[in-house]
């Protein structure tokens, strides 16, 4: 593979996650407040109607990150884990 290829790859790999990134974080503003309103719009006021649209904005939300994870992104390798040198939650690090 040449360097000028190798460069092209690069520069869409790069291009692709500022893209995605840009528009996961936009979508995060465009729904977040919203739905954070209405959370707090609940703590005062029991409204089924206030229940039914925080769930369609946040259903509209998770749609939009799942959509890009499945067609802008569908050969990423996720790749997740604990160290094994890690202890979790009530166990002992020795």
């Amino acid at each position: 593979m040449s360097t000028a290829h190798k460069k092209a790859s690069l520069l869409q790999k790069v291009s692709k996650g500022l893209t995605v990134g840009s528009v996961i974080t936009g979508s995060t503003f465009l729904h977040g407040p919203p739905v954070l309103a209405l959370g707090f719009t609940k703590l005062f006021k029991k409204s089924k109607k206030v229940d039914e649209t925080n769930i369609q904005l946040a259903n509209s939300w998770i749609g939009v990150n799942n959509h890009l994870i499945e067609k802008v992104l569908p050969n990423l390798k996720w790749d997740m884990g604990i160290g094994s040198s890690t202890a979790l939650f009530g166990e002992s690090g020795g």
